[in-house]
């Protein structure tokens, strides 16, 4: 069955959804704070939750998976070689988003620690700061598993000073390569620094702060000109030069000798879009683009490729020896590039050292048994070191005490058993914990002896979880308040609610968003076909979108609005809304033939709804075009009006088919509105892509190849036909 998404946009008319769309704004600790939700939320009340998690004498405390908004962090900071820089407070703001590497924050510094001499011009600018540790649990569980599997350890980045430290001076290196190659080091976002953070459990890169954003498509409609090669004018809209430009970087990453960050910019990997930002504004100086993200997410083991650039790495890999892939480097590349670029890179010596033995550390301390195979059997050294790499890795993470450690250094059998347990899934981790960690026992122990102990863990826990459900919007600000309260009442909402869904959490303790929802299946869709001004203004905002996103030329902008309001728009718009509103319900349909195949044992009914190629809906928006159809006939016959017949069988021929079946209004709307109808084809379709888990997103590849084959295609299409018949006159 299709699952029901639930967002802060939901069931909104666009205009209200593009006013409450806010920009990038920090807040001071001290002030209120407004939630990802938009309601206003008193820094207080964050603020003792917080307390109540970080002064709790409880033993094992829970924790964090990120920041929350307007939390006040202070740490102990370290440059990109290692050395101390000094204590800061960072006032954390907004999110921009999280992918598998980690995720990113803006953040004030508070203390005027200088990162680098620039600084000085500008204290208190906003950094970007970066917890190598995913907010969203599959997508840990997915980048570990595959780092698991690639190196039998847990992703090295977030536990190995080592290897985030290489991973920050290749940033650094690269940047100094780009200000020769390309004429200015500002392609690279510049790293400052890091810093371990007990609370989150997982190192933190401080790094600039660019304002930034995402590609904007523009209108090309000699695509298929330029196949035919009938035109030799180049392609320079924006995503031509972003592809060029991270092609420059692949380049430029493997001339260096950074193989494995040369996969954070292969156009063919489909996600690498998203790492690189179009500047908001360019001063001179500065590029148009520049690359955010430096840091690979995902290992690759052999067996695995994720895409076209990783299968052919594979391939290259096997052909060497090698079985998995995450940030190769090649120091002879290295050595030869600085070698001819002595002067440039003299004030990096000291850290290029350093690179080197942090990646040799790094590097020697991963089991990486596909690599060394039985010789970590054979050779003594390499288990020493891979083992206390491995004790300190378990050691952060709260898997072994730090009396275990010691044993565990000390030469205990245990180590074996530990490295086993450690890659078993499921019941290996709790089971690793229990046995390696006597707090954690001593926890465990407590809990089932004492009340009051037990008590205060599940009020330290509630604590947790209230912060983390408000800040992912799986509850309401006025929710998280009443649950702060009672303690059977969150009892019962975690045990039913809280490992599910974040939109069926939020369903079922909002009615708020209960009534959007209905709005969204129900109300809106009878506003399309009932409301005028509804459905002007519904368009009008979608038209102000994807103008904006550049799909729609400027000078095109004033022609659609003019058409919004026609007769003929306005029927193929209660059009779209009779198909959303039969999407509905046939949603309550399936819910019927579920009821149905309980009670009957007759699950037939249903498999034939759900996987047939044409749906219960489709039916019904058949019978609907039909009926069209039958009542406009008299005017097609008496007018000869083929393009109204065009119109009609288009949305027949394409109403009934599951998928693209709600795609009729505006197929129909095509023979009138060829501009319009596209732009509403990419609207929606472009809507879809973006909820496919990974390799669905704004700006990825997904996107771009969504809005040519549903915009750029036809109207290239329709400009082709258009110079045939002309030629032929």
């Amino acid at each position: 069955m299709e699952s029901v998404r639930i967002d802060e946009d939901l069931a909104l008319p666009p205009n209200e959804l593009q006013q409450g769309r806010q920009e990038v704004v920090v807040y001071p600790a001290s002030s209120s704070l407004v939630d990802r939700s938009g309601s206003l939320t008193p820094a207080p009340f964050h603020q003792q939750l917080l307390d109540k998690v970080r002064t709790s004498e409880i033993i094992i405390r829970p924790t964090k998976r990120g920041y929350y908004f307007g939390e006040s962090v202070e740490v102990e900071l370290r440059g990109l070689d290692g050395g101390k820089l000094g204590n800061e407070r960072f006032a954390v703001g907004t999110s921009p988003g999280s992918g598998f590497a980690g995720q990113v924050y803006q953040a004030i510094p508070e203390r005027g620690v200088f990162f680098d001499a620039s600084q000085a011009t500008q204290e208190k600018r906003p950094v970007a700061l970066k917890v190598l540790r995913p907010r969203s649990k599959w997508k840990e569980a997915f980048r570990d598993i595959l780092f698991k599997l690639s190196y039998q350890t847990s992703f090295a980045p977030r536990l190995r000073e080592e290897a985030l430290r290489s991973g920050l001076i290749w940033q650094e290196l690269l940047r100094t390569a780009a200000g020769i190659e390309l004429g200015t080091d500002s392609v690279i976002a510049k790293p400052f620094g890091y810093y371990w953070d007990d609370e989150v459990s997982s190192f933190v890169e401080i790094h600039e702060w660019v304002k930034g954003r995402g590609p904007r498509y523009e209108a090309d409609d000699q695509i298929i000109t330029r196949w035919m090669g009938k035109t030799k004018e180049p392609l320079n809209d924006e995503i031509a030069r972003k592809r060029k430009f991270m092609g420059d970087l692949v380049k430029l990453c493997h001339e260096i000798g950074a193989i494995g960050l040369a996969l954070q910019y292969e156009w063919y990997t489909f996600v690498s879009q998203a790492n690189i930002l179009t500047r908001n504004e360019q001063p001179d100086g500065f590029s148009e683009f520049v690359a955010v993200d430096c840091r690979p997410g995902l290992a690759v083991p052999f067996f695995l490729p994720l895409s076209p650039v990783h299968a052919k790495i594979i391939l290259h890999g096997l052909n060497r020896g090698v079985f998995a892939h995450f940030d190769e480097v090649d120091f002879d590349k290295l050595d030869t590039y600085l070698a001819t670029h002595v002067n440039e890179f003299k004030y990096a010596d000291g850290l290029i050292q350093r690179l080197k033995e942090d990646d040799e550390q790094y590097r020697s301390g991963l089991p990486n048994l596909w690599h060394v195979r039985t010789q970590f059997l054979r050779d003594e050294n390499l288990r020493q070191t891979v083992q206390e790499e491995s004790i300190r890795e378990w050691q952060r993470l709260g898997k072994v005490s730090v009396e275990e450690a010691e044993k565990l250094r000390g030469g205990s059998r245990r180590y074996a058993p530990y490295f086993i347990l450690d890659n078993v899934p499921l019941i290996g981790q709790p089971l690793f914990r229990l046995l390696g960690n006597e707090e954690y026992r001593r926890h465990i122990a407590r809990i089932l002896r004492n009340p009051a102990y037990l008590k205060e863990v599940i009020e330290v826990q509630k604590a947790s979880d209230i912060l983390e459900w408000n800040d992912g919007q799986r509850i309401t600000t006025e929710r998280a308040t009443v649950l702060v309260r009672s303690t059977p009442r969150y009892l019962l909402e975690k045990s039913i609610l809280g490992w599910q869904p974040k939109s069926i959490h939020r369903l079922a303790t909002d009615a708020q968003a209960c009534r959007k929802l209905v709005d969204h299946l129900v109300i809106n869709p009878i506003r399309l076909c009932v409301n005028r001004r509804y459905r002007e203004a519904w368009l009008l905002d979608i038209i102000e979108q994807q103008a904006e996103k550049g799909v729609v030329a400027t000078e095109q902008v004033e022609t659609l609005r003019e058409q919004v309001g026609e007769a003929r728009m306005q029927g193929f718009m209660r059009d779209l809304g009779v198909a959303a509103g039969l999407e509905t319900a046939s949603k309550l349909l399936y819910v019927a033939l579920v009821a149905y195949g309980l009670s009957a044992k007759d699950f037939l009914p249903l498999a034939v709804a759900l996987l047939g190629p044409i749906s219960p809906s489709g039916i019904a928006r058949a019978a609907y075009v039909l009926a069209q159809l039958a009542r406009n006939l008299p005017h097609i016959v008496k007018n000869k009006d083929r393009k109204l017949l065009l119109t009609r069988a288009l949305g027949t021929i394409s109403a009934p088919w599951r998928v693209v079946g709600n795609a009729f209004a505006p197929l129909e709307m095509f023979a009138y509105y060829n501009d319009m109808s596209l732009l509403l084809c990419d609207y929606y379709v472009s809507k879809m892509v973006n909820a496919i888990p990974v390799f669905g997103g704004e700006g990825k590849l997904l996107e771009h190849w969504v809005f040519q084959a549903s915009y750029n295609l036809p109207i290239s299409a329709k400009r082709a036909v258009s110079e045939i018949i002309s030629n032929k006159r």
